[in-house]
């Protein structure tokens, strides 16, 4: 049996889950359907994949006006055209019944999945702001345009936008989200409150709007909770590990983090010590997925083949931590443990580009980026991290009770003679 890739849920992400497998109808539905809303593009089921998202296919600079609007028309007829074309070799493939045929449609229907993968998509993405700003009513462009994870445009165009009275469902929906992603709650609060008064709130807004208030005082109680850490004494202060990525479009970069290790003890071990074996080093951000996460820490990835990433892990298991009174909820920036199932989290993990509230309580956040959420931004599928170095721990040896360890203390004990 192969084992069962991380997985994560992208539930309320905008980005559909693409599979590495030649599964012809859930990718011409990704595809055909690409302005659904993100609400109703939860294809993965609960946690992590290996799901492929845009890779380094430099995007065109988004142009002004209407040629912004002319430029994402184009992109969009290249789009249905894509679908088209996806359908049509799907049904081929689904007709055919010696394998040449069906190995030549699977060549052209992964080159033309390549091209939205890498080119189409990527610069849909690069142009939806712009479109938007010419065309407030845009809502395919109003929901790619977080994917860019570039919140603070997006909240500086919007806020613009609806300061000249260019109001539409899309843009309220759109910057009520994007406010949200900032932590900005109370705007957003307003901005759902006003949607919803107005028969304006989209679903995936609703979902946003239905956790608004706990997040409001999650957040400040997070915040509460930052300034007692920093404040404790040299000796208390929490583990540090710093990342060196190498990024094919934006070369290198560092990310700082700050493990939690009073709120998840032994996920911290496990990842600390991990690091302090170089587990990581050189091992590349499998699976990237804009206005959600990017996803890394699989030993697969060291090797040439990339149907099996997602599924390594360090050989052994450790129980989850997302169930404490205490545990901490995502945020942006939130480090949090991949997995494929309750207690067995490895290795892999994945950093936050937004709050992402449908997954506290079944991920254990065990760190938040302190310097770096811009590279973390920017990461692609397929960046490396060259290096991880833990900066700063207690003084104390950071040993992971394991599963291997679990069923050991598990096993019954025989007694002398026996």
């Amino acid at each position: 049996m192969r084992p069962r890739p991380c997985r994560l849920d992208a539930s309320v992400s905008a980005a559909a889950l693409l599979c590495h497998v030649f599964v012809v109808g859930a990718l011409v539905t990704l595809v055909v359907g690409r302005t659904a809303s993100a609400a109703a593009a939860q294809k993965d089921g609960a946690e992590p994949p290996e799901t492929a998202k845009s890779q380094d296919a430099p995007a065109d600079s988004p142009k002004a006006g209407d040629g912004a609007l002319e430029e994402w028309k184009r992109l969009d007829e290249r789009r249905r055209e894509i679908a088209q074309e996806l359908r049509r070799l799907r049904d081929e493939y689904n007709r055919a019944t010696d394998r040449v045929t069906r190995r030549t449609l699977e060549v052209r229907f992964n080159t033309l999945l390549e091209e939205w993968e890498q080119k189409v998509e990527p610069q849909m993405v690069a142009s939806a702001l712009a479109a938007l700003k010419a065309d407030p009513a845009n809502a395919q462009a109003a929901e790619m345009a977080l994917e860019s994870n570039d919140y603070e445009a997006v909240v500086e165009a919007g806020e613009k936008l609806l300061a000249d009275g260019k109001r539409t469902a899309p843009l309220v929906n759109l910057l009520a989200q994007a406010q949200f992603n900032l932590h900005h709650f109370e705007r957003a609060k307003e901005l759902f409150d006003a949607a919803e008064k107005d028969g304006q709130l989209s679903d995936l807004s609703r979902q946003y709007a239905e956790v608004v208030d706990e997040y409001i005082t999650a957040w400040q109680a997070e915040q509460e909770l930052r300034e007692a850490e920093a404040a404790l004494p040299e000796e208390k202060q929490l583990p540090r590990v710093k990342f060196v990525v190498e990024r094919q479009k934006d070369g290198r970069g560092e990310i700082l983090i700050e493990l939690f290790e009073d709120q998840a003890p032994n996920t911290v071990a496990n990842f600390v010590s991990l690091v302090e074996q170089d587990k990581y080093d050189g091992t590349k951000f499998h699976r990237v997925i804009g206005n959600f996460m990017a996803q890394g820490g699989d030993p697969n990835t060291l090797d040439a083949d990339p149907a099996n990433d997602g599924q390594g892990g360090p050989g052994y298991s450790i129980e989850c931590e997302c169930y404490r009174e205490d545990a901490r909820k995502h945020f942006r920036g939130s480090l949090s443990m991949a997995h494929s199932g309750r207690d067995t989290g490895g290795s892999q993990f994945f950093l936050t580009h937004r709050p992402t509230f449908h997954l506290n309580g079944r991920h254990t956040v065990f760190g938040r980026v302190v310097e770096g959420q811009d590279v973390v931004d920017s990461l692609r599928k397929g960046d490396k991290l060259v290096e991880a170095t833990v900066t700063r721990k207690r003084d104390h040896e950071y040993d992971p009770v394991t599963s291997a360890e679990r069923e050991k203390d598990a096993a019954p004990k025989k007694e002398p003679g026996e």
